[in-house]
């Protein structure tokens, strides 16, 4: 993996807190605020808020950092997107293509965001590999 990919620079970004499945996995706290997963019978995800927010969103982002599910711990838009490519992310909708886009946004525009790495990678990728994986 790109050690690019280690620390996301979300930048107050909070779509992945929005009306997003956070499945609980092995090992996650079962002392949250859990709900059952509306796709996954027999699964528990994080709840939510009426809004749809995240019930651990706060006005500055994550209340649970230090404890939140592996899920959120390992969120990165950008590896799923630069897979995915812009045809994929053009075809996604709502919700799933607002986070994938902006993930695009960052593998495609790298300087906007201070990745230098990724933006060595970018400037030397001279063909249009739509699916092409970054990390």
């Amino acid at each position: 993996m790109n050690t690019c990919f280690v620390s996301v620079p979300c930048n107050g970004c909070r779509l992945c807190c929005q009306n997003d499945a956070v499945r609980l996995l092995p090992g996650d706290r079962l002392d949250l605020f859990i709900e059952p997963h509306p796709m996954l019978p027999g699964q528990w995800m994080i709840a939510h808020k009426e809004n749809g927010d995240c019930h651990y969103l706060g006005e500055k982002g994550c209340t649970i950092q230090d404890n939140k599910p592996k899920q959120c711990q390992r969120m990165d838009c950008r590896p799923v997107a630069a897979h995915i490519g812009k045809r994929g992310v053009a075809r996604m909708s709502g919700h799933a293509r607002a986070i994938l886009q902006r993930g695009l946004d960052m593998v495609e525009h790298p300087e906007k965001f201070s990745l230098p790495c990724l933006a060595a990678k970018s400037a030397n990728n001279t063909s249009n590999n739509e699916g092409e994986k970054y990390g």
